[in-house]
């Protein structure tokens, strides 16, 4: 190994790295910006974004502001007004403490602090381009800050490179407004995104009202309260009940102190305290705020005040445990679900029912295809790809059409395929071939059949829909809606009819058209919680997103175990499944069939 000379890095080299620490993407900007306007004392925090907040970030605020002294000392790395000594790091009772924020902010954009203390005659402006100071200039002496960084990242394109699409980088800074939000209740906040309101929350609220800001009132009341103490730890905030989940993790806020801020092991806790309560793959959303003494907790092991640890973790988690089995306790049984009130909804155009994945669902349960447009069917079935299939029956059952397999005319078996001799506990079908014996899983069976029409659909002309008689609303969180409209031609394409109706909701006008209307509101939450999973995970890129779409389509309006069969539905089936490209296992990956052999048997039965 060469020697090396060992050097004191440039101040420019120094700052870089700094900011690239704190700025890693523009909702880390909006996250120091905002935090600073909370420990200022405001009472209003106006965000705007344009361009996901690459061409512009700025936070204007009614906080104390600063003297034209002490604006141009903020500038500077390590200068902060949070604390005073190395005691002080294990007392923390502010956001911002570490000094590095608006000076790495400074070095990365072109950058503009303009603020003003009450009763000052005049504010001070300083401009900064690439950490360097171009301006200093005076203000109008009006009370709080406002600062901006525009051209984010406009000294550094190997960073500019590495941030994701507008939609991607936009959603990321509403779930940070969202969090701070939930932190700061009584504080009025208002997101606006390209010149209009996105989010627009009056201060003086509660816990419970913010809640219902982010979520729709109506899932807000329906969330479990979580009151208590333990030992000299404060829990207080909200749970959804255990009937009320989501198909992925989002909306899971834990605030520790006034600070939102990542706790795995509380969130280990929570779901602890969930166990035996959910269903398999759906998770609980919820808003957990913890107070603790401040030498309980430290905040500084993140370089963006991310995570915290606990100096007795141990007890936390127990406590923890405790305090959400009480409330989850007290609300066992499931939430009723709300009748469908069809007169308001000839009033207004909707009527509402009980939430189902991402914030309140407004529907009614009628549909009718367009004049002159057939009705698209994944029927099980050989013939035309169009026909009249999948309905909606009574109570909400679907009625299932194996189009041209009458009942009366089994699918011989001398072609080679399966034949069905019967159905086990009304979910396997049972079928003979060749010597062997086939048991199908029928649910996994019609999900792939399903699915390759679907994907042979959109990869056509897409997808047919129908109109439905009232649009159906979808209330969704903000960083949800940034996702659904980039993902929008892809609904289209999948048969969804959908626009944006308002700051926070979607307006779906049609829906695919094999599918059962009824359960229309269900269909279109799962879907935008599919999206925004897959996108937190990492589990997909996103051109490939359509697949899981059109999976977890296909899930839907299939047979379930426990629908029973005819012999001519069930030899339909055998017939389009043996005819799909994969035929082995469902979308998802499960297996469809199992096959025994006659050695098999023999060997069962030690012949």
């Amino acid at each position: 190994m060469n020697r090396r000379e060992i050097r004191i890095l440039p101040e420019s080299v120094v700052n870089r790295i700094a900011a690239g620490e704190v700025v890693e993407r523009p909702a880390a900007v909006v996250k120091e910006l905002a935090e600073n306007a909370l420990d200022a004392g405001a009472t209003r925090v106006r965000i705007e974004i344009r361009d996901g907040g690459r061409a512009l970030i700025r936070v204007t605020d009614d906080g104390c502001g600063m003297t034209p002294e002490e604006a141009f000392l903020s500038l500077q790395r390590h200068a902060t007004s949070k604390i005073r000594d190395a005691d002080d790091l294990w007392a923390v009772s502010t956001f911002g403490f570490r000094g590095e924020a608006l000076s790495s902010i400074a070095a990365v954009s072109r950058f503009r602090l303009r603020t003003a203390v009450e009763g000052a005659a005049v504010g001070a402006e300083i401009k900064v381009e690439g950490g360097k100071i171009v301006g200093r200039s005076a203000a109008p002496p009006v009370r709080g800050t406002v600062v901006e960084g525009a051209d984010l990242f406009f000294n550094q394109p190997a960073r500019l490179k590495f941030l994701k699409s507008i939609p991607t980088e936009l959603s990321h800074v509403m779930r940070t407004a969202t969090s701070l939000a939930l932190g700061a209740p009584s504080v009025s906040f208002q997101v606006d995104v390209d010149g209009r309101a996105s989010i627009d929350w009056p201060g003086g609220s509660d816990l419970l009202e913010r809640t219902g800001q982010v979520l729709g009132r109506e899932t807000a009341e329906g969330l479990v309260p979580l009151d208590c103490s333990r030992g000299n730890m404060l829990f207080s905030g909200y749970l959804s009940a255990p009937a009320v989940t989501r198909g992925d993790r989002r909306f899971q806020e834990i605030i520790v102190n006034g600070r939102p801020v990542r706790a795995p092991l509380i969130v280990q806790a929570v779901y602890r305290a969930y166990e035996g309560l959910l269903m398999k793959d759906r998770h609980p959303f919820f808003v957990l705020n913890l107070v603790v003494p401040l030498d309980a907790v430290d905040v500084n092991v993140h370089p963006q005040k991310l995570e915290v640890r606990f100096r007795d973790s141990g007890d936390v988690f127990r406590a923890a445990v405790s305090a959400a089995q009480e409330a989850l306790g007290a609300r066992r049984d499931p939430l009723p679900v709300r009748p469908v009130d069809l007169s308001a909804a000839r009033d207004t155009g909707s009527a509402r029912t009980a939430p189902a994945e991402s914030g309140s669902i407004r529907f009614q349960p009628e549909a009718h295809p367009r004049t002159g447009e057939p009705v698209f069917s994944y029927g099980l079935h050989r013939g035309p790809e169009i026909s009249a299939g999948v309905s909606s029956g009574e109570a909400g059952r679907t009625s299932v059409s194996f189009g041209d397999h009458p009942e009366e005319t089994p699918v011989p078996a001398g072609d080679g395929r399966p034949r069905a001799i019967g159905q086990v506990l009304s979910s396997f079908i049972v079928a003979e071939r060749g010597g062997e014996i086939w048991i199908v899983d029928q649910h996994a069976a019609h999900e792939r059949v399903l699915f390759e029409k679907i994907r042979r659909a959109y990869g056509g002309a897409g997808v047919p829909s129908q109109s439905v008689l009232f649009p159906l609303i979808l209330d969704v969180t903000p960083e949800d809606r940034a996702r659904v409209e980039e993902i929008i031609p892809v609904l289209q394409r999948l048969g969804f009819e959908v626009e944006p109706f308002g700051p926070r909701s979607f307006r779906f006008t049609g829906m695919p058209a094999f599918f059962p209307a009824s359960r229309g509101g269900e269909i279109a939450s799962s879907l935008v919680s599919l999206i925004g999973r897959d996108r937190d995970e990492g589990r997909v890129r996103f051109e490939d997103l359509a697949g899981h779409l059109m999976a977890s389509m296909a899930c839907h309006p299939a047979v379930r175990m426990g629908d029973a069969l005819t012999m001519g539905e069930m030899d339909a089936l055998l017939s389009d499944l043996e005819s799909a490209e994969q035929p082995q296992t469902c979308p998802h990956g499960r297996p469809t069939r199992v096959r025994i052999t006659l050695d098999d048997l023999k060997r069962m039965f030690r012949r």
